[in-house]
């Protein structure tokens, strides 16, 4: 039985076919990135429906709704509040209009946000922090997100380990992270400390990975209890730093996994009564605003937000366009030297 031919729209030949929208437009637009399978599977039914290719793909066009939507963790961090803002403004200038879900880290509340969305038409996810970021995502996230992919593209900005059907923008932390940890060492550093937010966060493990390969690359100590985990917020940096000070070594310097982590370690340094960068050098990650605006400015990584939000809203239309696209874009980061640091005075 055919579809009447009025009413026929590319995601009933998608539906017939079981692929997604996207796929069915790459095998109109003649796009070389298309099993072979897949594209005679598609061109069958086509036939079947006796439907003009040209007229799907204009169907395709109007179909479209041009939104897309953004799951973020918290609007809490800096950082995801600066990538919102540079989505929002990236896909604002192409005539695209960017939905912004918080997930707050619940399995169960970004399930909803993500059939809510999806039946309001979005033309494809943004995924950012929260269980995007897990190291090892557990089954049921993998799972749900093969399907959703099916339908729609999905791009994680900072994570997406292991969501192979999914699409990936990433800041390159291994090498932002491993400048830093080279800056300490021409400052003269070879006792560094870590302060971390939560672990099997690829963002944070990462990180970890290196500090640790910096230190025995140059045969400096790793002293274990210099390296405390908490919570990516500015009290719980104050907390491991605090844990840090009470120590019966001291570090000279200590490494924080990002910007908020830093100004509460930073608080503690002070509320000790200790001198920064004179007792103790500090340096962070993500340049926030509040990273220059701190006494003294902090020495930080720049990610790149508009580099990484546009080429994440790029990705999903490119991909709908039938265009040739990269699975996986990593996007440099720079080293911010501020005051937060010197040379140890022994």
């Amino acid at each position: 039985m055919s579809l009447h031919k009025d009413h026929i729209t590319i995601y009933d030949i998608a539906r017939r076919a079981g692929v997604s929208a996207a796929t069915v437009s790459r095998v109109l637009n003649k796009h070389f990135n298309v099993s072979t399978e897949t594209r005679e599977r598609v061109e069958k039914i086509i036939q079947e429906q006796h439907y003009e290719p040209n007229e799907i793909a204009r169907t395709l066009h109007n179909r479209l709704s041009r939104t897309i939507g953004l799951l973020v963790q918290s609007l809490n961090n800096p950082f995801f509040v600066k990538i919102c803002n540079e989505a929002e403004e990236y896909c604002d200038n192409i005539g695209y209009t960017l939905l912004i879900g918080i997930t707050s880290n619940d399995f169960q509340k970004e399930s909803k946000l993500l059939n809510t969305f999806l039946k309001k038409q979005v033309d494809g996810f943004i995924l950012l922090g929260g269980r995007a970021n897990e190291f090892h995502p557990d089954k049921e996230m993998i799972a749900e997100m093969d399907l959703m992919s099916k339908h729609v593209p999905i791009v994680f900005i900072n994570g997406g380990v292991g969501f192979k059907n999914c699409f990936v923008v990433n800041t390159d932390e291994a090498m932002a992270f491993d400048s830093i940890m080279k800056y300490l060492f021409s400052c003269g550093h070879k006792k560094i400390g870590l302060i971390t937010g939560q672990r099997n966060l690829w963002t944070t493990d990462e990180k970890v990975r290196i500090y640790k390969e910096n230190l025995k690359k140059n045969r400096y100590g790793l002293q274990e209890d210099w390296i405390v985990s908490g919570e990516y917020t500015i009290e719980s940096g104050e907390q491991c730093m605090n844990k840090i000070l009470s120590r019966k070594k001291l570090p000279t310097a200590v490494a924080c996994t990002n910007d908020i982590l830093a100004i509460g370690a930073m608080r503690a340094v002070l509320h000790k009564g200790l001198k920064i960068p004179e007792d103790v050098s500090i340096t962070g990650f993500d340049d926030i605003f509040m990273a220059a605006e701190f006494i003294p400015p902090l020495t930080t990584i720049r990610q790149n937000y508009s580099l990484l939000a546009a080429h994440a809203v790029r990705t999903i239309i490119d991909y709908i366009e039938g265009k040739e696209i990269e699975k996986k874009i990593i996007i440099k980061a720079e080293l911010i030297v501020r005051d937060s640091c010197a040379s140890p005075r022994n």
